[in-house]
């Protein structure tokens, strides 16, 4: 009778551990594709883990806007590689005080239940050009990166070219399209 009660209770625990154990399994999120409609937007970079990358809105946020601060030079806006834009848009939402700038168009917009969108920098709008057909709605036109020059200037890429210029002038106005990590 003791040596029953034993095995009952024995199986009872190892049936809890098994459910317990199973239950506690994190699902693994599908790793993104490029161009899938995820995360808020669309899919349009990948870092070389396959996990994480960046998602550009679907539409424009503007078509005419500034980038701000023109005669000002806003520090930490500086950054250029893929993963700084975030940076960039805190560090102009923060000193520039111009709620209609591209940057705080960005820090605003709020698109598939997510808040944490930004101003892409240089190299991550040169991303966004490079795969323009599979997320779609661009004009061939400029479009503004987070990414500062000097205190008159800040990158821009020709969407209709491609090229990347620095020379222009931070009160020029042109197309915003933000973008959001994952």
């Amino acid at each position: 009778m003791r040596n029953q009660k034993i095995l009952v209770l024995s199986t009872v625990l190892l049936s809890s551990l098994i459910f317990i154990s199973v239950s506690c399994k994190k699902k693994k999120v599908p790793a993104p594709i490029l161009g899938q409609t995820s995360r808020g937007g669309i899919v349009f970079y990948i870092d070389g883990s396959g996990e994480h990358g960046l998602v550009a809105a679907s539409a424009d946020l503007g078509t005419g806007s500034e980038w701000g601060c023109y005669g000002t030079t806003i520090n930490g806006a500086d950054g250029i590689s893929i993963g700084s834009g975030n940076q960039n848009t805190i560090d102009i939402s923060r000193d520039c005080t111009d709620l209609s700038t591209a940057a705080r168009l960005c820090y605003d917009y709020t698109s598939g239940g997510f808040d944490d969108w930004y101003l892409p920098s240089k190299d991550e709008l040169d991303q966004m050009y490079k795969n323009k057909t599979m997320i779609g709605g661009f004009r061939l036109d400029s479009y503004w990166s987070s990414s500062e020059v000097s205190a008159s200037r800040a990158w821009l890429q020709s969407f209709n070219t491609g090229t990347q210029y620095g020379t222009t002038n931070k009160d020029y106005g042109t197309n915003v399209r933000p973008i959001r990590s994952f």
